[in-house]
This record gives C-alpha cells, sequence and structure tokens, in this order.
C-alpha cells in the first residue's frame, strides 16, 4: 500500500507491478512540475484529482 505496485509484485505479477511503478513515477513528476510552475496549490490540486484516485485503485487490484 505505501509503495504503488509492490502488492502486484508480491502476488506474483512483476510486468503489472513495473507499469504501475512507472504510472506513479510519471504522475509524481508531473505533480513536481505542476508545483514548481504553477505553485503548490496546482501540485496539490493535481494530486487529489488524480494521484489520489488512481492509487486507490492500484491498492484495490492488488
Amino acid at each position: 500500500m505505501l509503495v504503488p505496485g509492490l502488492g502486484q509484485w508480491v502476488r506474483g505479477h512483476p510486468l503489472h507491478a513495473t507499469r504501475v511503478l512507472a504510472v506513479g513515477a510519471l504522475l509524481g513528476t508531473i505533480t513536481w512540475g505542476l508545483g514548481h510552475l504553477g505553485g503548490a496549490g496546482a501540485g496539490f490540486f493535481f494530486a487529489l484529482m488524480i494521484i489520489l484516485p488512481w492509487w486507490c485503485l492500484q491498492a484495490y487490484e492488488a
């Protein structure tokens, strides 16, 4: 639950875990970029609207 893709990895789905980890890294990079370009509020908003639901869905799959 703390690391995106860890549950998939533990359950024996390394390819899916790698994809989840890559998407998480991409979303984290976008959030970081938005935080620098648009301010902390923009990064926080993106995290709440996109990353949090994605994280919940990928955790449900694990």
